[in-house]
């Protein structure tokens, strides 16, 4: 069983780094998809490719977590490194035909893992044949290869080869009514990934520019202070609520923010 492959460095101060864009494509029919869990929350191509594992992408600021090597890949379960590949262009933006950076890894039960998209020389120092412990280091999450921007795409076989869904789902037609993961993640995974305080609004440029998050939790009195949430699958119809409380304790102002629209990440602010 697997533990999430992605996780902050040992400094990070965000809740959380990641979250999902696409999961695997069952549904082999060009311009027709089905996840595991019978959504369309994936993709295909028209030359025949449909996607063949679930994507991460880093969130927020994917290029300055990138540049700065806070979201990392570690391994999800113990294993030998059975392909390692490095030293690829890592900051794609679009489909392409790029090679990769990425770490094959092999289970003692003959399943192999793919993680790829790796930041260029970041991988792990070990080589082809070394062994790796559960939760070890592989590199950090670029976009390196055919990407549209920093994530991690994770595929899974097994023992014999063929092509495996980890998560359990009634629309997997590959692995039913089993996952491979230790604790499987819901299908989406609401919540915030940081909770910050700018000198002034963010600026998340275009890519593969990083991004100038003006970050600051140090004001001068009558500064003016940006307050942002981000949030990874916002649902229409929740809310989010916020209380500012004053060095004192005591409550300074709150408000409440109610969604209207879904979307797989999101920024809201308020000055």
């Amino acid at each position: 069983l697997f533990d999430w492959p992605i996780a902050g460095d040992a400094n990070e101060q965000y809740s959380k780094v990641w979250a999902i864009s696409n999961y695997f494509d069952h549904d082999p029919s060009t311009n027709s998809l089905q996840d595991y869990n019978c959504g369309t929350r994936t993709y295909d191509t028209s030359n025949g490719y449909d996607h063949a594992g679930v994507d991460i992408f880093t969130w927020p600021f994917s290029w300055k977590l990138m540049d700065e090597d806070r979201a990392q890949v570690i391994a999800a379960q113990e294993g030998q490194i059975v392909f390692k590949q490095d030293g690829n262009f890592d900051r794609s933006c679009d489909f392409n035909n790029n090679s990769w950076n990425a770490i094959f890894v092999e289970h003692s039960d003959g399943s192999v893992a793919w993680y790829g998209h790796f930041k260029n020389g970041s991988l792990t120092s070990k080589n082809v044949g070394d062994m790796l412990a559960q939760g070890e280091y592989l590199g950090v999450v670029g976009s390196s290869g055919n990407s549209t921007g920093p994530h991690l795409h994770f595929e899974l076989y097994n023992n014999i080869g063929d092509l495996i869904d980890p998560y359990d789902g009634k629309c997997n037609a590959t692995n039913p009514g089993q996952t491979w993961w230790a604790d499987q993640k819901p299908y989406l995974n609401s919540g915030i990934n940081a909770a910050l305080t700018h000198s002034a609004f963010p600026d998340f440029g275009n890519c593969p520019q990083t991004e100038i998050s003006y970050e600051s939790t140090q004001f001068d009195p009558n500064d003016s202070v940006i307050f942002a949430s981000y949030y990874s699958d916002q649902r229409s119809g929740t809310t989010s609520n916020h209380t500012l409380i004053d060095p004192n304790g005591n409550v300074h102002v709150s408000w409440q923010k109610d969604f209207d629209n879904d979307y797989y990440a999101s920024w809201w602010v308020r000055t």
